[in-house]
């Protein structure tokens, strides 16, 4: 049934975390290059320049999330470098974007998640017996990231935009 108050739903979100932001991007190396067409979306300028550096070869398929359009990706496959600090700008880029699904691939040492406790995050992971150069894939980490960025959200107040997620979150917090 249709509702005026539901929460919209947007892209079905799958996250793939490593402990450290390198692996993580040697991951979107890999994903390039089994992916060469794809486009790797990215939330900052600082992470574009980043990425693009990190992956010569395919510079021209990293840019930022918020200024892609469907013109730019057409069919091809999208992968997200890293979240955005509030999970409605994911949502509205995805709708633009019209996907149905996001894949985003995170690293535990990155500022967003070092702002809701990474490093303990980091040693349960390890205690649990995740290697330092795997990554791992479950609904209850996706559903953990929601609720981080929900937080951040009822925190921030008016949003002041920033060219990198460290000075985002010095900025809004």
């Amino acid at each position: 049934m249709f509702s005026i108050f539901s929460k919209k739903k947007g892209p079905t979100v799958t996250d793939l975390v490593w402990i450290h932001t390198a692996d993580c991007r040697a991951a979107i190396g890999t994903w390039l290059n089994n992916n060469p067409q794809g486009h790797v979306l990215t939330w900052f300028d600082e992470e574009v320049k980043v990425i693009k550096a990190a992956v010569p070869a395919h510079a021209d398929c990293v840019m930022q999330a918020q200024q892609a359009t469907k013109a730019d990706i057409g069919q091809q496959p999208v992968l997200f470098a890293g979240h955005y600090p509030l999970r409605e700008t994911e949502i509205e880029v995805g709708e633009q974007l019209e996907l149905s699904k996001m894949l985003v691939y995170a690293a535990l040492d990155a500022p967003l998640f070092l702002q809701f406790g990474g490093q303990k995050i980091i040693d349960l992971m390890r205690q649990m017996g995740m290697k330092e150069h795997e990554s791992v894939e479950n609904g209850l980490i996706t559903s953990a990231i929601q609720k981080a960025q929900d937080k951040l959200k009822d925190k921030a107040g008016q949003e002041i935009t920033a060219t990198s997620e460290t000075e985002w979150l010095r900025l809004n917090l």
